[in-house]
């Protein structure tokens, strides 16, 4: 998730409401990360209307939403400052003429040609700089042209010549559909290796596969390890939303939760966070996933037990449990992807902790 989105917003105020916050100023952050999301979602809209949010319309379909928001964030503007400092900074001053000059252009818009709306989206320097761009690589290695070299280059591109394509390659490196984990030591997850670049490691996908030595876990009937043990109110609220997920994914298949409507005043996470679309799961429902998670728990510890048919393990410890086998597999392999994601931040952290104190015996 990112920083600034309607869901961190929501977290800030949730676990200031909660006790949790180590500031007095949660409200305050809350705000500011809510209105800045607000605001991009003004100036990003592609389409008229997406959902339900008005703020997700083309800029003119919900005027005076949108105008609240981006009035809204130019006051934040005008009112931020830098410690020591009584000046705007350059970004402030960009967003607040930003500002000003979308409303500006919409109602041109609709005196001159009568327009009703505005997909913001659109309005960027994408294809501009692309053009830019398409012009400096005709010259090769010279990409700095002169007043001349860019009229001829321009009449190259107009009458089509090198129109081939500039690179096959990307200019990032391709997203990695699920998180690695280190395999080696994985039952300590203490004895860390220096260099972790250089260790081996396995995809979400090959789990099942491996064979790894960990601590032997003592099977014990199911009816032992369902025993769901005290959440605190964060977990539940994890456990919760995951619930969620699960129900949203199998809605087609079976009706294990509804959307809540505006008479539902309980103070769950999905009623934080939901702004009309989240699927709440029944009371039973959540009850069953609590059991699953109390099984994954007993079963992984604190770490990861890996082994072959690591799922089908875990379904074979849940058969008393009752939901669909479909819920206990997408369950599953959530919590499996969040425990790896969890697994390999801690093995981050130890190893730039090792790192610090390295580089400070050798200064």
């Amino acid at each position: 998730t990112k920083l600034f989105s309607h869901t961190i917003a929501k977290a800030v105020e949730r676990l200031g409401s909660l006790g949790l916050s180590r500031s007095d100023s949660f409200l305050e952050c809350s705000h500011l990360l809510k209105i800045t999301n607000d605001w991009f979602d003004v100036f990003n809209s592609k389409v008229p209307e997406c959902d339900s949010r008005n703020r997700m319309k083309a800029y003119g379909l919900s005027l005076y939403d949108q105008n609240k928001i981006i009035d809204d964030m130019s006051n934040t503007m005008l009112s931020l400052r830098k410690i020591d400092s009584k000046a705007l900074l350059p970004f402030q001053k960009g967003i607040i003429i930003g500002n000003t000059s979308l409303k500006l252009l919409l109602n041109d818009l609709k005196t001159d040609f009568n327009a009703k709306y505005l997909l913001t989206y659109r309005l960027n320097q994408d294809p501009l700089e692309g053009f830019f761009s398409i012009v400096r690589s005709i010259g090769g290695l010279y990409d700095h042209p002169t007043a001349l070299q860019f009229k001829y280059r321009l009449r190259n591109y107009v009458l089509g010549r090198n129109d081939e394509i500039i690179s096959n390659s990307s200019n990032v490196e391709q997203a990695v559909d699920a998180p690695n984990i280190i395999i080696e030591n994985l039952h300590t997850l203490k004895n860390i290796c220096d260099d972790i670049d250089n260790v081996k490691t396995v995809t979400g996908q090959m789990l099942s596969t491996l064979k790894v030595n960990v601590d032997r876990y003592d099977e014990g009937t199911t009816d032992e390890i369902s025993s769901v043990d005290e959440l605190t109110q964060l977990q539940c609220d994890g456990l919760e939303n995951l619930a969620g997920y699960v129900v949203f994914k199998l809605r087609k298949k079976e009706t294990l939760g509804f959307i809540p409507d505006s008479s539902d005043c309980s103070s769950s996470w999905l009623n934080h966070v939901s702004e009309g679309g989240l699927m709440k799961p029944t009371n039973n429902f959540l009850e069953n996933c609590r059991q699953l998670n109390a099984i994954f728990d007993a079963i992984n510890g604190n770490s990861l037990k890996i082994q072959i048919n690591y799922i089908k393990n875990l379904i074979e410890h849940s058969e008393n449990v009752d939901v669909s086998l479909d819920a206990k597999k997408l369950f599953f392999r959530c919590k499996l992807y969040f425990r790896i994601r969890k697994l390999n931040r801690y093995i981050k952290e130890q190893s730039n902790t090792r790192k610090r104190k390295f580089v400070k015996i050798v200064k």
